[in-house]
């Protein structure tokens, strides 16, 4: 609209998102502006009380739409991307209930149980994990708190030690890592950077050295897929989304481990 210098978006059935983003765009008019585009359009103004709302409201639903990019793309996104996509998830959208009027005071946390309730079989899963950390781009990054950081470590170190050396390795094809993430992507990812703390180390030497490298997905290069745990846990787990089922790990040994729907 001339009047506003901005265009407005249509909501399409197709993407939930572009129902927040046209409220988004209507949030964003200021509220003379908007009245007066209300007038020249013959309809209801927003009051001052809903003008509020729609800001409050787009604003604890951001952290949403971010997620539901990253789950939703087709490049980037493996299993291993899901626990910490929800884990961020619900703690910036925590850490937005301060500063809320009493219309969405309650909305953070009902969208966080939400995300509890539905996915609390990936939220308990040790499979879900083992992937996330075995996602260079996550490790232990994305954990809150030293001692399930090193209950993570933990973890992936017995999952090493269970798993043969001298096997051949899956079909390496298709091994590629995406280039560039989006901005709203590392945006939302953007963790504290992690102490440099005391690691055990023995038959673990791998982890560690796997802890210390970068973030990017060609790190996994850097160890023999023949000799690499990490590379058999990351390569074997894939995601799987049937009927009433949120999402089911599968052993499909293809890589990289995309995730189907959502649904």
């Amino acid at each position: 609209m001339k009047s506003v210098e901005k265009k407005m978006i249509v909501p399409t059935s197709t993407r939930w998102n572009s129902f927040h983003d046209a409220l988004s765009r209507i949030s964003d008019i200021p509220a003379q502006d908007l009245n007066t585009l209300c007038t020249r359009l013959d309809i209801r103004a927003p009051t001052e009380r809903e003008h509020l709302f729609l800001k409050e409201y787009c604003s604890v639903l951001k952290p949403l739409t971010v997620a539901l990019d990253i789950l939703q793309g087709e490049d980037n996104c493996y299993y291993g991307t899901l626990l910490p996509t929800l884990e961020t998830l619900m703690s910036r959208t925590l850490a937005l209930q301060n500063g809320l009027s009493r219309m969405t005071a309650n909305l953070p946390g009902v969208i966080v149980q939400a995300i509890r309730t539905r996915f609390a079989p990936v939220l308990e899963s040790s499979e879900a994990l083992l992937a996330a950390l075995t996602l260079p781009k996550f490790k232990v990054r994305w954990i809150v708190g030293a001692e399930r950081r090193e209950a993570a470590r933990a973890l992936l170190i017995a999952e090493c030690r269970t798993l043969p050396r001298d096997e051949e390795p899956a079909n390496n094809k298709n091994r590629e890592a995406a280039a560039h993430s989006s901005a709203n992507e590392n945006d939302f990812f953007s963790f504290d950077e992690e102490e440099e703390d005391a690691m055990s180390i023995s038959a673990d030497s791998e982890v560690f050295e796997y802890m210390r490298s970068g973030s990017e997905l060609e790190v996994l290069n850097r160890f023999p897929p023949s000799e690499s745990c990490v590379y058999e846990i990351q390569h074997c787990h894939t995601i799987q989304c049937t009927g009433g089922e949120a999402v089911q790990p599968g052993r499909y040994c293809a890589f990289p481990q995309k995730k189907q729907t959502l649904r």
